[in-house]
């Protein structure tokens, strides 16, 4: 849903179910603020059935998407991190990008209702720390947490009147998200891509 959010269309699948949608990396380009951007959509980590291997090759898909490098890594989760999502995190970090890449990754905590109320996101961010050490590690390594609530537009319409109501609510959510993203995404610009010391080769193998 994060990838629509950014890139204002709806060009890629969402789920209301647990298990991801997107099963094969996906790019859009768009821009924002006389800016071009382009999003790279992989498939999820810890809400697919595939094993945790068959998930970083799903993952390293999305690197010829990528010819001149990273500039920002968002990692999208709703607030809990699973063992099977931190394990994972570690793995993806370590074979595929290396630690240098942490200074490009933000992490943002999706479903977070108050994401526009600041001591909120500062008192969620606290209790991610405190949850345990290895999400310390993971939220104190990144380069910034961005709490938004992307909520489902594609609502089915059901006996309620109110489902339409429901649907303006949740753009609007999804509008103020996604500016508060990109306004995060131009403030920390990286001057230069990321690109690990195999990136080429990758970029060519797969």
């Amino acid at each position: 849903g994060l990838a629509n959010v950014l890139s204002d269309t709806n060009n890629f699948k969402e789920s209301a179910y647990a298990v991801s949608q997107t099963k094969n990396a996906q790019k859009i380009d768009f821009n924002w603020n006389g800016k071009n951007f382009r999003v790279v959509d992989t498939i999820g980590v810890g809400d697919t059935k595939l094993s945790t291997e068959n998930t970083l090759l799903k993952i390293a898909e999305g690197i010829p998407l990528m010819p001149e490098g990273i500039n920002h890594v968002l990692y999208v989760t709703n607030g809990r991190f699973t063992r099977d999502e931190i394990n994972t995190f570690n793995m993806i970090i370590d074979s595929i990008f290396k630690s240098d890449i942490l200074d490009y990754v933000a992490i943002v905590r999706t479903k977070f209702v108050n994401f526009g109320n600041r001591s909120e996101c500062e008192m969620d961010l606290k209790k991610m720390r405190e949850e345990n050490e290895l999400i310390a590690g993971i939220v104190n390594s990144c380069n910034g947490v961005i709490h938004v609530d992307n909520p489902p537009i594609n609502i089915i319409e059901d006996d309620d009147d109110d489902y339409k109501d429901r649907i303006l609510v949740n753009k609007n959510a999804r509008k103020k998200s996604r500016k508060k993203i990109l306004d995060y995404l131009e403030e920390k610009n990286m001057d230069e891509h990321f690109k690990s010391e195999n990136w080429d080769v990758l970029c060519n193998k797969i």
